[in-house]
């Protein structure tokens, strides 16, 4: 305890529900941040091995990042008005790096086979309109539905977790709707040495 002086021999320490919460909340955010570098670290290691180019290994991450600090925003905004659990924050980060790959990963593959068939960039990012992003919405929408039973224990941190993990797909699915075909647009014929090679030349190919 700050500003009391024990005898020697003795041992100020501070006990209740309110210091447990504030131990717990530091070590959580303590290990979050260990954790979610390491994290980056080697899912981007493996997505460079993957895709061949540090750039389409981005994309990925960058979905993940923005979808987990989106929701982080929302459930900050949420936390104003009701009491939330910090392991809301635990939840939101990772699951948003995990699902954020995950239906990058989806539309990023669909994607390549389009270029790969020689279709034109800008048709290849508007047909994946019909087929990988409708797939990433039954998805994300699927999982939103199977969270909500979280809501049925009535307690703190399961009503914490199941709204971060709610919110966290919610924003990743919008942002690999988005944000990724925004990226392709700009920088989706640097993809990678290893991805360009196994492609043909581009065409002018028209939706049939």
């Amino acid at each position: 305890v700050r500003g009391v002086r024990a005898p020697v021999g003795f041992a100020v320490l501070q006990a209740g529900e309110a210091s447990l919460d504030l131990a717990m909340a530091q070590q959580a955010q303590h290990e979050l941040l260990r954790s979610e570098g390491i994290s980056i670290v080697l899912a981007t290691l493996v997505l460079v091995v993957v895709f061949g180019g540090p750039v389409a290994a981005l994309f990925p991450i960058a979905v993940g990042v923005v979808a987990s600090l989106i929701a982080l925003g929302v459930a900050v905004l949420i936390g104003q008005v009701v009491v939330l659990s910090f392991f809301i924050v635990n939840m939101t980060t990772v699951l948003g790096l995990a699902v954020g790959i995950d239906y990058s990963l989806l539309i990023l593959q669909r994607y390549r086979e389009e270029r790969a068939a020689g279709r034109a960039q800008a048709y290849a990012i508007a047909h994946l309109g019909g087929t990988a992003c409708q797939t990433v919405v039954y998805s994300g929408m699927t999982l939103v539905v199977a969270l909500l039973g979280m809501f049925l224990v009535p307690f703190s941190t399961f009503v914490s977790v199941g709204l971060g993990a709610i919110l966290v797909t919610l924003t990743a699915m919008l942002a690999a709707l988005t944000l990724l075909p925004a990226l392709l647009s700009l920088f989706g014929d640097r993809l990678g040495q290893g991805w360009r090679s196994r492609t043909r030349p581009e065409q002018a190919v028209s939706p049939r």
